[in-house]
């Protein structure tokens, strides 16, 4: 199962980076929504890897980030969550208070999987404005990642 989750996070990473190539690439012409959306991306997996390992995240979700700290945001928040697959134990619970501050639990397997789901969905909303600006999005099935 780590080795799955591992697998699943360097589809991720991979994807994230192609994203942000192609975005640096055409930066004078980008729709605002794209960026807002990619750093929720990167700020919520960031909150996410935090309260696995127990820490009271910084940022909300929505934070901006900015454009030429994305790259190194993708990267930090990838080797954290490879160590979590590592260090962790899937099955444990955790507990947490949202950003809301409502508190839940979860496994961290659960929460490992909404990660890449969260992840993959906006990415998907990504796309959809890429293309309305005119610019062609990125090939991001995980069946492409594979081959």
């Amino acid at each position: 199962m780590k080795t799955y989750f591992k697998n699943l996070f360097e589809y991720n990473y991979q994807c994230n980076q192609a994203l942000m190539d192609k975005l640096v690439e055409a930066q004078e012409n980008l729709d605002p929504r794209i960026l807002r959306l990619l750093g929720h991306v990167l700020r919520a997996h960031e909150i996410w890897n935090s309260r696995i390992d127990g820490v009271k995240p910084s940022k909300g979700p929505w934070e901006p980030v900015p454009i030429d700290f994305l790259r190194s945001m993708d990267s930090f928040n990838y080797e954290a969550s490879k160590r979590i697959c590592e260090a962790s134990n899937l099955e444990e619970v955790i507990c947490y208070t949202n950003s809301l501050g409502n508190e839940y639990s979860n496994k961290i397997l659960d929460v490992l999987t909404h990660l890449i789901n969260h992840g993959t969905y906006h990415r998907g909303q990504i796309a959809m404005l890429m293309r309305e600006v005119g610019m062609e999005p990125i090939p991001s099935d995980f069946i492409y990642f594979k081959r």
